[in-house]
């Protein structure tokens, strides 16, 4: 569960795409104020006919599960376009840039 800047993780539950998608509810937060974000989830709202958290949790959703698809090279079939999603992913990696590297 993402709380603001926090995220707990039960050490019982969850699925591999548990803790990729906690994370992306908090970088969703802080990236909800970028063109991008607002618009992919203004789409999101209209094409689903959903309110403003659901399309927020739908999104961390898929980033979870891209996420696990990118790493394990496994596919599934998304909601979102995943060139969407991947550019989100990006924005995300963009963030650490510098903090990261050595």
């Amino acid at each position: 569960k993402a709380l603001r800047d926090t995220v707990y993780v039960s050490q019982v539950d969850g699925r591999v795409d548990t803790l990729p998608h906690e994370y992306a509810h908090v970088y969703i937060n802080l990236l909800s104020s970028t063109t991008y974000v607002k618009n992919t989830l203004g789409l999101i709202v209209r094409q689903n006919k959903i309110p403003m958290d659901k399309a927020k949790e739908l999104l961390a959703t898929e980033i979870g599960k891209r996420i696990v698809e990118l790493q394990e090279g496994k596919e599934f079939k998304s909601t979102i376009k995943k060139s969407i999603l991947d550019r989100i992913i990006n924005a995300i990696k963009n963030l650490f840039q510098g903090i990261l590297s050595p």
